[in-house]
């Protein structure tokens, strides 16, 4: 695959707000440094870090959701990050964010 149609596809399989802004850190990569110039930007763009994501994860509701969904939901926040966090913070926020009821079913069992 030619370098141009593998930077084209890059492009367009990322997110529309990324790309947004990555388009005007385009023409200043460096022909022979495009691949490595573009994923620095979208980096440097989107960098999610411990301390961010541990803000994400303390605003995270339950929000009428069943636990298993929010669950899935804090773990695909997580998966996201640069740096996730252990399964362990993950399940210890997700108890405190369940119902009481919800609470001692997951001691007793």
């Amino acid at each position: 695959m030619a370098p141009a149609v593998l930077k084209q596809a890059v492009i367009r399989a990322l997110l529309t707000e990324i790309f947004a802004s990555v388009t005007p850190s385009l023409p200043t990569l460096s022909p022979g440094a495009r691949y490595g110039g573009l994923k620095a930007v979208i980096t440097a763009a989107h960098e999610n870090t411990t301390i961010q994501n541990i803000k994400e994860l303390e605003n995270v509701q339950l929000d009428g959701r069943r636990p298993s969904a929010l669950l899935r939901h804090m773990q695909r926040l997580n998966q996201a990050a640069v740096k996730p966090l252990p399964d362990s913070i993950l399940k210890t926020r997700h108890t405190k964010l369940m119902l009481p009821q919800f609470q001692l079913h997951l001691i007793t069992h």
